[in-house]
């Protein structure tokens, strides 16, 4: 126990002495507020160019410290308002006081992108990225954070009752779509249908989604899009924090959380712990009469992450530690059970993420370098027969680099980014069941984007990345019959990007062409056993070859006076598609066997969303979203489990009524999926659904309070993409019923 406290202790230490050295810097605070004199929280005050910012509290102040003498150009944003920016120049040892107050506009683009080079405004980007403040998804709770992000237009989640949740963007999800937490890939077995998404929204600030190829920034396996997460900012103060409490009363669920900030100078420290526990949730009492709870759908979640940084405009440096364990029911042989109760029983799942990220960027000149070391280990257990000793038990080890050099050649016209990722996993399995077998993988890519300004309406952006992967496997041997034959083979592959943007008035028009590719994971190539998360024997194909996606990207953005309207047709043609179908036969205890195959595929549709602020009634905010996927093989046949086509239609009001205790907002929620017919062999049709929810926030003092009904009329429906639809033969179960939701904040 004395090693870690010693490292600790001294790189406080030597953070310390570096912020010494630097001297004094210049400070800025303020306010930030509407045009009725309100305050805005959580509007974003940054200096461009540097790792410096914050976010404005509940009374809409701010403060940046330790600033280096020089001139910075300041932006003030906040969805929903014009950003400002500004330039100012900062003395050492100078106090600035300013105050910003924003105007409304219809513009929800407006906000910084983390998640490519430099830092960008929405607006100014080649590529839509969809980005979301976890704060602004307070008021609609949710059980899990990939539920969260399905409030974003084109993305959906698999589902294993409440407590298992796969995004899937356009169609496609698992490995196709990478996560990234602490600017390190997440990896966590996510090829597996009941693998969850290995992040917790404790500590996460915001999420950026890109949807599409996105191999040229993200590498091997991003062909279907990257969830980008993104961590609370250090604090600027002495000292804050947050608890929150929430229970959902339809599985009984119980959300626990704190959090808390410091900083002495230069150094900050982040802290958050947290504790979710649920029973099975209760199907709809209109089911047939069966008005009961589904057995096995119980889980728990404990999860911490502590964040250590120095922070300054010539480096900032900060070093995480997450951890995250899961545990998970399996739903089984029993669909109903009339208990309540939240102890596991068999089978269930013991999942432990640890990840450590060092994040380090500083600038060269007029360069930034951002440097990414990450190491995580995911110990994943299932429990069949009996809960002393795992059947299946697997344990990888990934370690991984990501380096950036953002702007390494700069004009007023172009800007150029170069850059280099790699990961080196190993898989070792611990248990009595073999699923795959041991084996390691290397990956490493290079890769250079050029933005070009034409003029002030018309930008380009391209680029050219190379990617390896070698994917190494031992033989296993068992009962004296060979179950995985040694396995070596390298992957490559180069990939492009070409875009453009072009602003007219208050249209822009955006065109992407982005390639993209997958090699085959170890899953694919060499299962051949028995998954007892899904319930079936699973059996790879060592002559599998690597995906490739070309996809077509088509964005027209229309805003003017309180309205936004904006239309996103997409094409992705990949080639040798891989995907997994039964076979017709069975296996030992009479279990379905699984075959992975391949395939040319195509998907393509769109997303379509309108924003409407009413100039007489400027507190009330209507949107409404439409998502089309469509997706079919090379002889026509549609694809398996493409999400159906489904619109989602919100108003907001924010009352802001009250003084002390004042009511802030509510809202009125309604979703529709359509029948989806269009199904791959041996799928089921789903029927349309409608559900209702709706929900309320206030506040008193420093605490908030929300309560939120979901599915209000009690509907019994079945989720196209819920495991549960097929998991008990010719008994799709429905997903869950009226669920009401308590929420309290405290914030100090």
């Amino acid at each position: 126990m004395k090693k870690p406290v010693v490292i600790i202790f001294s790189l406080i230490v030597n953070l310390m002495i570096i912020h010494l050295s630097f001297g004094q810097g210049a400070t800025i605070s303020g306010k930030v507020t509407t045009l009725e004199g309100e305050a805005l929280s959580f509007a974003s005050v940054a200096l461009k160019g540097t790792t410096l910012g914050s976010s404005t509290d509940k009374e809409g102040a701010y403060s940046i410290t330790n600033i280096p003498a020089g001139e910075y150009e300041l932006w003030v944003s906040f969805i929903g308002y014009k950003t400002i920016k500004q330039t100012i120049i900062f003395n050492n040892g100078q106090d600035i006081e300013r105050s910003f107050v924003l105007e409304e506009d219809a513009n929800l683009l407006e906000e910084i992108v983390v998640s490519v080079p430099g830092g960008r405004l929405q607006e100014d980007l080649v590529v839509n990225v969809d980005k979301r403040e976890l704060d602004e998804l307070y008021i609609s709770s949710n059980n899990t954070l990939a539920e969260s992000i399905t409030n974003l237009t084109g993305v959906v989640q698999n589902t294993t009752g409440n407590s298992i949740g796969k995004p899937v963007i356009r169609g496609l999800t698992s490995n196709r779509v990478v996560t990234y937490a602490q600017g390190t890939r997440i990896e966590n077995q996510q090829w597996g249908a009941e693998h969850g998404l290995g992040v917790s929204s404790n500590g996460v600030k915001s999420v950026e989604v890109i949807k599409g190829p996105a191999s040229l920034l993200y590498g091997s396996d991003a062909i279907g899009g990257v969830l980008y997460f993104v961590d609370e900012n250090f604090t600027n103060r002495p000292v804050e924090g947050v608890f929150e409490t929430g229970y959902f009363n339809n599985s009984r669920t119980t959300q626990n959380r704190i959090g808390l900030k410091t900083g002495w100078g230069s150094i900050r420290l982040n802290t958050f712990l947290g504790f979710n526990s649920a029973g099975d949730y209760d199907a709809p009492v209109s089911n047939n009469g069966q008005g009961s709870r589904v057995f096995n759908t119980r889980f728990n979640e404990t999860n911490g992450k502590v964040a250590l940084g120095f922070v300054d405009s010539r480096l900032s440096t900060k070093l995480t530690y997450t951890y995250l364990n899961n545990m998970f029911g399996i739903p089984s042989e029993t669909p109903f059970t009339g208990d309540f109760t939240r102890d596991f029983e068999l089978p269930f799942q013991d999942v432990t993420q640890h990840n450590l990220a060092w994040e380090s960027n500083f600038d060269v000149r007029d360069t930034q370098v951002d440097l990414i070391l990450g190491y995580s280990v995911n110990d994943r257990q299932e429990f069949n027969e009996t809960e002393d000793a795992p059947d299946l038990h697997l344990n990888l080890g990934v370690f991984s680099y990501n380096l950036k050099f953002s702007e390494l050649v700069k004009t007023n016209q172009f800007d150029l980014t170069v850059g280099a990722q790699g990961l080196f996993q190993v898989n070792r399995n611990r248990g009595t069941v073999f699923l795959i077998p041991d084996g390691e993988s290397l990956e490493n890519g290079i890769y250079s984007l050029l933005n070009l300004r034409a003029s002030d309406r018309l930008s380009f952006q391209s680029g050219l990345r190379f990617d390896a992967k070698t994917i190494r496997a031992n033989s296993v041997v068992i009962d004296g019959v060979t179950n995985f034959a040694d396995f070596d083979e390298t992957y490559n592959s180069l990939n492009y990007s070409v875009g453009a943007k072009y602003a007219l008035n208050n249209t822009t028009f955006r065109f992407n062409i982005a390639s993209g590719f997958r090699a085959p994971n170890t899953s694919e190539l060499l299962s051949n056993g028995e998954h007892g998360g899904v319930g079936r024997i699973e059996v790879g194909d060592q002559n599998l070859t690597s995906e490739a996606a070309t996809q077509f990207d088509f964005a027209i953005n229309y805003q003017n006076s309180g309205f936004e309207f904006l239309v996103n047709p997409f094409l992705n043609v990949i080639n040798n598609y891989i995907f997994i179908t039964p076979t017709g036969q069975t296996g030992e205890r009479n279990l379905p066997i699984f075959a992975y195959l391949q395939e040319n595929a195509t998907l393509y549709g769109g997303e379509v969303s309108v924003s409407y602020r009413p100039s007489a009634y400027p507190k009330l905010l209507l949107q409404t979203s439409a998502a089309l996927t469509f997706g079919e093989d090379s002889d026509g046949n549609p694809l398996p489990l493409i999400p159906p086509v489904n619109f989602n239609t919100r108003a907001t009001y924010n009352f802001g009524w009250g003084s002390v205790f004042k009511l802030e907002s509510g809202f009125i929620q309604v979703v529709n999926f359509l029948e989806q017919n269009r199904v791959g062999q041996f799928e089921l049709e789903n029927d349309d659904y409608i559900l209702l929810n709706a929900g309320v926030s206030a506040s008193f003092r420093q605490f908030q309070f929300s309560v939120t009904a979901k599915n209000i009329f009690d509907t019994s429906y079945v989720d196209h993409l819920s495991r549960l639809k097929t998991i008990f033969e010719n008994n799709p179960i429905p997903n869950p019923g009226r669920d009401v939701t308590f929420n309290v904040r405290y914030n100090f």
